[in-house]
């Protein structure tokens, strides 16, 4: 039973480190999105905010 338990918080620890290794880069990679549709003449375009939202979304989907 006490391998079971130290391969349980193992397993927790891990997924947490990596969920926290892939979730940092993401949220900069969001910041610079939102950069880059402040920018003159990005702002309301259509084809930019469609490529924006599926970034987005696919970067939260982790």
């Amino acid at each position: 039973m006490t391998a079971l338990i130290t391969a349980l918080a193992a397993k927790d620890d891990f997924v947490g480190t990596v969920s926290h290794e892939l979730r940092t880069p993401l949220t900069s990679i969001l910041g610079y999105l939102e950069l880059v549709l402040e920018e003159p003449g990005m702002k309301g375009s259509k084809p930019n905010c469609r490529w924006y939202t599926g970034t987005r979304r696919s970067c939260w989907a982790w």
